[in-house]
Parts: C-alpha cells; sequence; structure tokens
C-alpha cells in the first residue's frame, strides 16, 4: 500500500555537508537482548537479521511533553498533495486530515487546534510552486504534503521564508541534505538496500528487481544493483514495466530465465498485486519483497510467501507491535471509519495518519509560542520522541550519514503465512518488534555509490 510513498524516496541522492545536526552520531549498540533504561520508561533493542549498528526504541510515553495550556490558540499547517492527472493519491490527503480532526476533538496541541491550509497539486513544479506560495503568504507554521512528487521545487521558496517542511517520507534528492527538511521514515538508501539486507539474510543471493518503468524506478533499480555488489548478491533489473500498458510477464520471465531465486521491487499496490499473481502463476516459487499491503486481502492463499518492508505498523501488520502501538492501530481504523473514510483504511492513509500524529507529539514538547522557529528548534533537538504506530523518532539525530534529514532508522519486515486456515503476516525476524536495520558501517559505504 505504501509502495508509491516508498519508491519516492528511493531515489539517488546528492551529498553535502551535514548542517542541522551537528555533533549527532549513529546509535552505538548497547546488546543483542532487548534492556530497559533506568527511569525512562523506554525500551531499547539492538538490530535483528545479523544488523548491529542502531537501537530501536519503543517509549511508552511522550516524557518531553511541554507543560503549557495553548487554548484559543491555533496551528497553521500548509499540506500540498498530488491529485492530478498523471498521480492522484487522495488517501494521503485523507490520512492527514483524519488524523487532525482526531488530534483536535481530543483536546489539541496541548489545548491549540490544528488547521490545515491545504493546496492540491498535481505533481508539476508549477503547481508545486504554487501551493509553496500560498503557504508563504498565509503565514504556516510548518509545511507538510501526502505526496508531493515535485518537492524539489518548493525547497527554496520554504527555506527562504523561513518555514520548515515536515514529510512522510523524503521524495526529492535534494531533501536528503535539506537542513529544513525532516522526513517521518528511514533513509532513502535504506529503503533501497534493506530489502537486500533481508534476502540475503534469508539465504538468496540473486535479486530480480521488477517494477513500474518510472524516472524514480529507473535510478532505484540501479541503485539498488550498486549496493547488491557491496553487499555480496547479484541484483538485476528483469523489467520495468509500463504502468500504461501493465503487463508483467515478460518481466517476470526474464527474472525466471535468469535464474533470480528471489524478487524485489516497489510498484504501487495494483502492481505488488500484479506482480505477485504473475509470479505464482508462471511458477515461480522464492519471495517477492515489496512495500504493499493491499495484495494480501487481495490475493489470499496467493500471497503466501510475500514479504513486506514497511516503515509503520498498520492493519494487518501488528504482530510483535508493543501493546500501545497496537491500541493506537486500533484507534486509526476507528477514526477513519467514523469519519467516513472506511473505505481508505488499508491505503497510504495508513502511512500519512500516523505522520500527522507523530508531528503532533513533536508539537506538544514546545513551550514557548508556537511559530515556524519554534517548530524548527523542536525538531532539531536531539532527543527520542515516542512513535504512534512505529519506533521513536528523533529529527535531530543522524542515523544515515548521507541523509540527516531522516527522522528514523528501520523497516518493518513481514512475511506472508497461512496460519490455522487463515493468510496472515507475521515478522521475519523477532527481534527489535520485526524492524531490521542496515549492519553497522554500511551508510559509510554509500560513498561510493555516487555521492
Amino acid at each position: 500500500m505504501i509502495a508509491i510513498a516508498l519508491s519516492v524516496s528511493a531515489v539517488l541522492g546528492a551529498c553535502g555537508s551535514d548542517n542541522k545536526k551537528s555533533g549527532a552520531q549513529a546509535p552505538s549498540v548497547t546488546s543483542g537482548n532487548t534492556s530497559t533504561e533506568t527511569g525512562t520508561n523506554t525500551s531499547t533493542a539492538t538490530t535483528g537479521a545479523g544488523s548491529q549498528g542502531s537501537t530501536i526504541r519503543f517509549s511508552d510515553g511522550n516524557k518531553y511533553k511541554a507543560d503549557v495550556d495553548r487554548k484559543g490558540e491555533t496551528i497553521l499547517i500548509g499540506m500540498s498533495n498530488n491529485e492530478g492527472p498523471s498521480i492522484s493519491l487522495p488517501d494521503m490527503r485523507i490520512g492527514i486530515e483524519a488524523a487532525v480532526n482526531y488530534i483536535n476533538k481530543n483536546g489539541g496541541v496541548n489545548g491549540a487546534q490544528i488547521k490545515l491550509d491545504e493546496c492540491i497539486s498535481d505533481g508539476s513544479p508549477e503547481k508545486a510552486i504554487d501551493c509553496a506560495n500560498k503557504f508563504v503568504e498565509d503565514k504556516v507554521d510548518l509545511a507538510m504534503y501526502g505526496i508531493e512528487y515535485a518537492a524539489a521545487a518548493i525547497l527554496p521558496v520554504l527555506r527562504d521564508a523561513g518555514i520548515p517542511l515536515a514529510v512522510p517520507g523524503v521524495v526529492a534528492d535534494q531533501q536528503r541534505m535539506d537542513p529544513n527538511t525532516f522526513g517521518m521514515i528511514a533513509p532513502q538508501d535504506e529503503v533501497t538496500v534493506l530489502p537486500e539486507v533481508v534476502l540475503k539474510q534469508l539465504g538468496y543471493k540473486k535479486i530480480a528487481y521488477i517494477s513500474e518503468n518510472n524516472p524514480v524506478n529507473q535510478a532505484t533499480a540501479l541503485r539498488a544493483a550498486k549496493w547488491g555488489d557491496l553487499l555480496g548478491v547479484k541484483v538485476f533489473t528483469a523489467g520495468l514495466v509500463d504502468p500504461a500498458n501493465a503487463d508483467w510477464t515478460a518481466a517476470v520471465q526474464s527474472a525466471i530465465g535468469q535464474g533470480a531465486d528471489a524478487i524485489s521491487g516497489l510498484p504501487s499496490e495494483p502492481g505488488c498485486t500484479a506482480l505477485i499473481k504473475t509470479a505464482r502463476q508462471l511458477g515461480f516459487k522464492g519471495p517477492i519483497l515489496t512495500s504493499c499491503n493491499k495484495y494480501v486481502t487481495e490475493l489470499g492463499p496467493g500471497a503466501v510467501g510475500a514479504i513486506t518492508s514497511f516503515p509503520y505498523y498498520a492493519p494487518g501488520l501488528e504482530a510483535g507491535a508493543p501493546d500501545r502501538i497496537v491500541k493506537n492501530l486500533g484507534i486509526y481504523e476507528e477514526q477513519m471509519r467514523g469519519q467516513g473514510f472506511g473505505k481508505y483504511i488499508n491505503t497510504y492513509a495508513d502511512f500519512t495518519f500516523p505522520t500527522m500524529m507523530d508531528v503532533a507529539t513533536l508539537l506538544e514538547t514546545i513551550k514557548d509560542k508556537i511559530n515556524p522557529d519554534s517548530i524548527r528548534k523542536a525538531f532539531e533537538t536531539d532527543r527520542f520522541l515516542p512513535g504512534f504506530a512505529a519506533p521513536d523518532f528523533n529529527c535531530g539525530f543522524t542515523f544515515w550519514e548521507y541523509e540527516p534529514s531522516a527522522c528514523r532508522d528501520g523497516l518493518l519486515v513481514s512475511q506472508v503465512v497461512e496460519e490455522n486456515g487463515k493468510v496472515v503476516r507475521r515478522p521475519v525476524f523477532k527481534e527489535n518488534g520485526g524492524y531490521v536495520v542496515p549492519p553497522p558501517g554500511l551508510s559509510a559505504k554509500a560513498q561510493v555509490l555516487g555521492h
């Protein structure tokens, strides 16, 4: 379900100096077991899948919440979303809207109400800039997008106006090192390399990359091959399918013909379903690792063996999650149904709803007057805050050397299995609630990939 959001965060990146998170370094390894930090109610665990380079934390509550009363205040957030002829994802907007409605009805941000200043764009730089200019004119406190393919065009507009940008995932190369951008999921490189890390750990050595044909996937396919070389596995492009005439047969046949023992890719939700269905029909029995969700209900037993890498826990991906997060997923489903958005539960809304909830958690930490400057300062502060549907996030912490804009580390990796007559998904690895992060030192190797 989140394939598009993740695929646009997997493009080739431009590197530069880290001028946002001075002094922040990668987390140190504590031990191979889950431990509890004294007095913090924070569970800290090292990585699974043989990856011991980072920590995954699950805090019980927001110990940094400010003791302030903001009743009568309004926080204005500019939010754009692509809903045009070439790309239209209204569900990403709806997820943010539903979260804001829930926040406002439950006390707001320390009493303040959030107001969305919405702007519908179409994926073009011109419209994206129009939206950014609107936010500047309306004097928003913070800018966001559900999805904005032309994000590169808005960066200088917002930066010059001093308006910070919080996003579900980084889309443009320029955002990776942009000190004004705060991406709420794992870095681009991790989205590209973690599927290969997982498949290698599971014993697969020849991985076919298959996805829709667009500039993002063209770049991702090249990058995936380079990561494969560094990891010691063969990654090759078996086919990039024309989304306007999506026939996945030739790509899957190419993968089989070249001896692939696993398939990975970042296709759209319909693409995921078609890819997995076609691969099974053609007799491919190996794992197919994507970033989708909807295919499980659509294919049923035909989805068994497929693997999902995802930034957040979501309906159907609750296994291994802490009780607090399982409860939050129930809130998400309840709110989506109660607000008339039930049909969007298993869509990109389960990506943007928790993103908005996490942004609200960060806004709650501000003691001073809420404005662009205080919001940016809050994002830049090095501290771990509880995630609504994911491990803790810290936008003032550098998880990946070449993408300091990323506020999180790791992806949830689950496999479709048949259990007691039901098709369900279970974490591939038991550690860290199913989350996997790269092995130590892998970030430093990114410099050979075009940085």
